[in-house]
């Protein structure tokens, strides 16, 4: 008999390689799921209970953004024309969780970057959804509080080239720390933009976004509802990747059961050796 395999699956910075393939979120460390063309529609759900989160810096007390979210890439034919991520983003301090939205290319008169007063508790489970698929031209993203079974949170906003046929776009599920620019310098402690700098800077200062845990990730691919398998995703992306060879810890690290599926997984970003 064929011996069963039952030891989790686990992906990190340190072993893992893009191996050349897009990585959009290389703003922080962060792990991103792209799925095929043809998706319009998704939505995963996140126990906020389970969250380990700090995004204040010991040493200084500055902030980092941590953010977990689905997007949409926008394609005419093949060329790809725009594109937009939203979902739950956490900053200040104290921080707090709330829904935000940003595109890449905002229609005319339409701001490019929102973000929400309605404060998240952080301790229920929600369901966040984002659906292309209703009218042209606009997204509705909608958060599901399954605890309360209401709705805490809705927005619907336009999105420059959307069409609502699902053929021209790509969703994604995305989870970040973002690091804002009075946080970016290298480790003489000058202005940077070199990714691996900017992250030996920030390293051990207690920061991290830990024990995100993904359950029930659905897509909607040729009309239909799907749970978010292997075959509705295009590729993945670690960052930073194998690659990066200056960092000797797992700052992203993602962890599946025995079987690698983008319908339930734990994502854990750490910025501490």
């Amino acid at each position: 008999m064929k011996a069963i395999n039952l030891l989790p699956k686990i992906f990190t910075n340190r072993a893992y390689d893009n191996a050349g393939m897009k990585m959009g979120d290389n703003d922080g460390p962060a792990y991103v799921v792209y799925g095929a063309l043809g998706s319009g529609r998704c939505s995963m759900d996140i126990d906020f209970s389970s969250l380990e989160i700090q995004n204040v810096r010991a040493s200084d007390g500055k902030t980092v953004n941590g953010y977990m979210f689905l997007g949409c890439d926008i394609y005419s034919g093949s060329s790809w024309i725009n594109c937009f991520d939203t979902g739950f983003c956490y900053s200040g301090n104290p921080g707090r969780w709330h829904l935000f939205y940003n595109i890449y290319d905002p229609a005319e008169g339409v701001p490019g970057w929102y973000e929400s007063n309605i404060t998240l508790d952080g301790v229920h489970n929600y369901r966040l959804e984002l659906d292309t698929l209703r009218i042209d031209g606009y997204a509705v993203i909608s958060v599901f509080d399954l605890d309360e079974k209401v709705y805490a949170d809705i927005r619907t906003f336009p999105v420059k080239g959307l069409c609502a046929s699902g053929r021209d776009t790509a969703c994604l599920m995305n989870f970040a720390l973002d690091y804002p620019p009075d946080t970016k310098f290298d480790r003489s402690g000058a202005p940077s933009e070199d990714f691996a700098e900017i992250t030996l800077y920030n390293t051990d200062e207690g920061l991290k976004l830990k024990n995100i845990c993904v359950t029930n990730a659905r897509i909607w691919y040729g009309g239909r509802e799907h749970a978010w398998l292997d075959k509705y995703t295009d590729h993945r992306g670690l960052w930073p990747d194998i690659s990066f060879g200056q960092f000797d810890y797992d700052c992203t690290r993602v962890t599946f059961g025995h079987k690698i599926t983008d319908s339930e997984f734990v994502v854990d970003l750490d910025m501490n050796r």
